[in-house]
């Protein structure tokens, strides 16, 4: 593995770290008092090398920003962006029509993909490498700062093998990715070591940590709450931003992105205004938009999205293929029967890269057809057709008095009209405030003036 990303790093020096918890209940054949089932808890990486991002094609200058500044006002949506969701929200519903007999004839006009910058970029494979596996729970503080650790000793030795030392870890940092706990846990041991006498001990080298999109995209289905109009209206509202979320996410859209997570706070406050993932994406905004240099910027957007296949409208959410790993390893430590010691379990999972080209190799020579990951439910006929007759009968986008929905009784046509203004104002700020307080505590920059001079 070392070998391998080293070899690659030599080609480009700019990384991302992802990191996700690998929990696995182990039942014993023979319960006794020393002998009992056990519980492990483990914590996972892969590397993921950018696809955009080159060095010196951005200034790694970060940019002079103060709280007072930072107004509620710069996370709405702005009238560009409105703009570009409207467009974008045609398509999807064009795309819905197109599978109606009556608008075949839009398949010739309906973009296949959306065009954006960074299209071609973004249609090139990704290369994804895991990290050792660290017996570590990151529910601990203490074991976070061990996880940090481990990052800073793992990439500093792969950077002395690729280029004799590790001067370019320390000048263009480690990107680090994860769901909501992963990414409050990691900040927060960073934090720990802030006044710590080295770099290396602060985790300087690693930085900034950022949510993952499959996990905001996974809370965005669980917030939505639902007369028939309305209910109606409602859930097609919904509904129209997450095809929307999954469109950005397939063709890697750096551009849409920010405007997306924008117009995404809103749905989550229109739930609760404690939400976490509502927090998230103003962790989000407020680093990528204010906080990053460029080159930074660049990094955390681009590695939003991974390319396994390669080709147009093929990415998935990082932390996706983090999930997919974590599976792949739990597959070997499974198939380690008794003997899951810890050392087994490292060694074992430390393979998985391995073990996993060399069954793809075999399927391939044996002309065996990988299944995919992806899921797919068999469309039934008479599902549908009995769908299409009771909302034909229903006709719930007519507004008719006393047609209500037993216990929805206060749902509004959209999630966004029941939104307090100030409220939200209020809210935002307050998270802000606080996620701002959080990050100033920053190391020296580079410059880009410093960077041409090593070149």
């Amino acid at each position: 593995m070392e070998t391998s990303v080293a070899s690659t790093l030599q080609r480009n020096p700019i990384i991302k770290v992802t990191g996700d918890n690998l929990d696995i209940y182990v039942r014993t054949g023979h319960k006794s008092l020393e002998r009992s089932n056990q519980d492990i808890h483990l914590f996972a990486s892969n590397i993921i090398f950018s696809r955009i991002v080159k060095p010196g094609l951005y200034s790694m200058v970060k940019p002079l920003c103060d709280l007072q500044s930072l107004t509620p006002e710069l996370f709405f949506p702005s009238e560009q962006d409105r703009e570009s969701l409207r467009r974008s929200y045609c398509v999807m519903l064009a795309r819905i029509l197109m599978g109606l007999p009556t608008y075949k004839w839009m398949r010739s006009v309906v973009p296949s993909h959306i065009y954006h910058p960074y299209q071609r970029q973004m249609s090139q494979r990704s290369e994804v490498f895991q990290l050792p596996i660290q017996m570590k729970n990151e529910s601990k503080h203490e074991d976070c700062v061990d996880i940090l650790d481990g990052y800073e000793d793992i990439l500093t030795g792969i950077y002395n093998k690729a280029f004799g030392s590790d001067e370019l870890f320390q000048k263009f940092k480690v990107v680090v990715g994860g769901d909501q706990l992963t990414r409050v846990r990691l900040e927060e041991a960073k934090l720990l070591r802030a006044l710590a006498t080295s770099p290396k001990r602060r985790f300087d080298d690693l930085q900034p940590f950022v949510v993952e999109l499959w996990h905001v995209k996974q809370d965005f289905l669980e917030v939505h709450d639902y007369t028939v109009y309305n209910y109606s209206c409602n859930l097609c509202h919904w509904f129209l931003h997450l095809i929307h979320m999954e469109d950005v996410v397939r063709e890697g859209d750096v551009i849409r992105l920010i405007p997306t997570l924008k117009y995404s706070l809103q749905f989550f406050f229109s739930h609760s205004r404690l939400s976490k993932y509502f927090v998230e994406c103003l962790d989000f905004i407020l680093k990528t938009e204010y906080l990053l240099s460029q080159m930074q910027r660049m990094r955390v957007l681009e590695g939003a999205f991974v390319n396994l296949r390669g080709g147009l409208g093929q990415n998935i959410e990082c932390d996706l293929v983090k999930e997919n790993s974590v599976r792949n390893q739990k597959d070997l430590i499974r198939a380690l029967g008794a003997n899951k010691t810890n050392k087994a379990i490292y060694r074992s999972t430390k393979a998985a890269d391995t073990v996993a080209d060399i069954c793809s190799k075999v399927d391939e020579s044996v002309s065996v057809k990988k299944q995919s990951t992806r899921h797919q439910i068999p469309k039934s006929v008479k599902d549908e057709v009995v769908i299409h007759q009771s909302l034909r009968a229903l006709r719930p986008f007519f507004k008719e008095t006393d047609r209500n929905c037993q216990g929805m009784l206060k749902v509004a046509a959209s999630p966004l009209m029941k939104i307090d203004t100030k409220d939200f104002k209020y809210r935002i700020h307050q998270v802000v405030s606080r996620l701002f307080y959080g990050q100033n505590t920053r190391t020296r920059d580079v410059s880009d003036d410093e960077y041409d001079d090593d070149d």
